[in-house]
């Protein structure tokens, strides 16, 4: 749902190209990118616990050249200078 993205540029009074969706999950960078907005993939390799990440096959990497990849929401930040 393109809104579930665009109101938050809208609640920050910005345009979508001034916003940038930080995510580990490729679906939701591609339907940001499609709504206009940047994207950061940030690797949550433990995102559902030690144990998963042993078996967890979807969204280990970026599978796409977002805006930003990087292995942790620390390098999505020194990647953009925050």
């Amino acid at each position: 749902m393109p809104q579930a993205y665009l109101r938050t540029a809208e609640a920050l009074m910005l345009e979508p190209t001034q916003v940038c969706l930080v995510a580990a999950h490729n679906d939701d960078l591609q339907a940001a990118r499609a709504c206009g907005l940047r994207t950061a993939f940030a690797a949550r390799p433990y995102e559902h616990g030690a144990d998963y990440a042993k078996r967890q096959t979807k969204d280990v990497k970026a599978t796409s050249d977002w805006d930003v990849v990087a292995n942790s929401i620390e390098e999505v930040a020194d990647a953009v200078g925050a």
